[in-house]
């Protein structure tokens, strides 16, 4: 038995003894030094009787605070041995504390599998194909409001409840998009009918599932991203807007499993390594493209209207996901890609 799950527990038989041989010198000190006092003053009966009336009354004081600090396998996990633990130690020890852990394996309550068909979730034809990939690179260059954040947060719950212990990490440029994702995701878990989600008791936006998985959104801060590994999936919303050297520090989780990596996206002008991946990635990705004018739930006349109220530029890059170089930038993206040539070193 794993030496987490039988501190947690603390069910054994030598516990049960040691705790009992714990109480019996307990009680045994208080009266003596009742007794011992009593025969020092000579009291009479009424302060024999005070005396152990106030004996038995500290044992009951004492006793609990004695047996929940001094037994074995107490749950008493500070915030301060929270920061200074292992990751995965932490998460079996909070596990076992919901009764969700015995012998080192996960049970309690049943985790579903979640699919579109359980949580009600209609999705398009491009949809589809993107919840059914299972290639190890993804990237999708999609339009606004095509629904990347649905669809993203649908794949996060599937991953997550149809394999134990699994570790999902979505990052996103700030804080506030992040929660946004993790709010959706729990929206899909609680329509699978998982009403138990708390949180994985080291960060702060995350989720814990019963059968042992997280899920944990993160700001694109490069801070961030270091300490974790075994990811089965991660991935970066609104990547164009990510920078290269948080993009760079988050590579390295994958490797113990070889996990996915999706990087989803409108795109942001002809720069960083989102624009990189897509036009330079070669056949380690798996593309698509997904623009407004195929999309079911973008009506003719709702993109008539932002054509005319932005700028060409714009609206290719907003709607028809087309990267069209930095905004006021001297040179086209047409140009930028002439220069790359296979083969030859940089000079920097």
């Amino acid at each position: 038995m794993p030496t987490e799950a039988r501190v947690s527990n603390g069910t054994g038989v030598e516990n049960f003894w040691l705790v009992l041989l714990g109480i019996a010198v307990f009680l045994a000190r208080e009266v003596l030094v009742g007794v011992g006092a009593c025969l020092t003053r000579g009291a009479g009966g009424g302060v024999w009787l005070l005396s152990l009336i106030s004996i038995f009354g500290r044992c009951f004081v004492v006793l609990p605070n004695f047996v929940s600090s001094g037994r074995p396998g107490a749950d008493c996990l500070t915030k301060r041995s929270l920061r200074g633990a292992n990751e995965e130690k932490v998460r079996l020890s909070l596990l076992a504390r919901r009764g969700l852990l015995t012998g080192g394996n996960v049970v309690g309550p049943a985790c579903p599998v979640v699919t579109p068909e359980l949580v009600g979730f209609a999705p398009d034809e491009k949809q589809k194909l993107l919840l059914e990939c299972d290639e190890r690179r993804v990237i999708l260059n999609c339009s606004r409001q095509w629904g990347k954040s649905s669809v993203t947060a649908m794949k996060a719950a599937m991953v997550a409840t149809a394999t134990e212990k699994a570790t999902v990490i979505a990052m996103s440029p700030s804080a506030r998009q992040s929660g946004e994702f993790l709010m959706k995701v729990r929206e899909v878990l609680l329509l699978a009918g998982l009403r138990r989600l708390p949180k994985d008791g080291v960060n702060r936006m995350s989720l814990l599932l019963p059968n042992g998985s997280r899920i944990v959104a993160l700001p694109g801060v490069e801070g961030t991203m270091r300490g974790f590994s075994a990811v089965d999936l991660l991935i970066i919303d609104e990547a164009a807007q990510v920078r290269e050297g948080q993009y760079n520090a988050a590579g390295p989780m994958l490797a113990v499993k070889n996990g996915a990596l999706w990087l989803l996206s409108t795109p942001f002008g002809a720069r960083g390594f989102f624009w990189k991946e897509w036009q330079l990635g070669g056949k380690l990705w798996y593309r698509m493209e997904a623009k407004a004018t195929e999309c079911p739930r973008l009506g003719a006349e709702f993109l008539e209207m932002e054509k005319s109220r932005l700028t060409n530029d714009w609206y290719r890059q907003e709607y028809l996901c087309e990267f069209v170089g930095a905004e006021n930038g001297p040179f086209r993206e047409e140009l930028i890609r002439q220069c790359y040539v296979n083969g030859v070193e940089g000079l920097f």
